[in-house]
């Protein structure tokens, strides 16, 4: 134990020292919550797009599906409105 009572670092902490440590932790943190946070924008399909501009007010999928011009009720599903409610837009 007397080894370790004779260490010395090879360096001195001081107020400014530690101030720096500090200031780089607190980087380092606001650097990790923002890679792990959700992006604000979503990404929006140009077909979601699509439905978002052709919405006015409260339509049937009859009206929308005729405003974009489709025919095919299960594409307009899979396409245009399921990906829209996943990112609750609509």
């Amino acid at each position: 134990m007397s080894n370790q009572a004779s260490y010395q670092p090879p360096f001195t902490l001081t107020p400014v020292s530690l101030r720096l440590v500090a200031e780089i932790a607190e980087a380092i943190g606001r650097l990790s919550a923002q890679a792990a946070s959700p992006q604000v924008a979503p990404q929006v399909t140009p077909q979601v797009e699509r439905l978002l501009q052709t919405l006015a007010a409260e339509m049937s999928r009859e009206e929308i599906q005729s405003k974009i011009g489709l025919k095919d009720r299960k594409s307009f599903r899979a396409r245009y409105l399921k990906p829209a409610l996943a990112e609750d837009l609509i």
